[in-house]
């Protein structure tokens, strides 16, 4: 897919190892069912440099152009700029890459990350926050009614 390869290990206990990549504050990676999924590293603060990076690898991803599901993982991440959120809440590309969106969020510092970017982000896909992972996963392959 042309994207920076950051790893082929596996990364958090999973089971199989495929190619992650390098957004600057975490990893991503396109899983075999089609889920765009992003991790943040352990104390990581996003920018706008690694939200634009963040953008354009999932860009990559889709370039077959079909929309994708998006998961990610909050756990690690500790901060978000302003320039960052307003970039993610006012870019008409996600409309255009993402079917859906999830955000796991397991610290109350990510809840509130998370809610302000969702609130900011008036988008036409379906996003939602969850606190467990395997329900988020099964609501982005359209699983669980929204």
């Amino acid at each position: 897919m042309g994207m920076e390869r950051c790893a082929t290990a596996a990364v958090d206990g999973d089971d199989e190892a495929l190619r992650w990549y390098e957004t600057g504050d975490g990893v991503l990676r396109v899983r075999p069912d089609g889920i765009v999924e992003c991790r943040h590293h352990p104390g990581a603060e996003m920018t706008v440099d690694s939200a634009r990076r963040f953008l354009m690898l999932v860009s990559r991803a889709a370039m077959e152009g079909q929309r994708r599901p998006l998961l990610v993982i909050v756990g690690g991440l500790r901060k978000m700029d302003r320039e960052a959120r307003l970039y993610l809440a006012d870019n008409p590309e996600l409309e255009r890459l993402l079917s859906r969106a999830a955000l796991v969020v397991s610290s109350p510092v990510g809840r509130v990350i998370a809610s302000i970017v969702l609130s900011l982000h008036g988008s036409s896909f379906p996003h939602r926050v969850f606190k467990d992972r395997a329900k988020a996963e099964i609501w982005l392959l359209g699983g669980l009614h929204d």
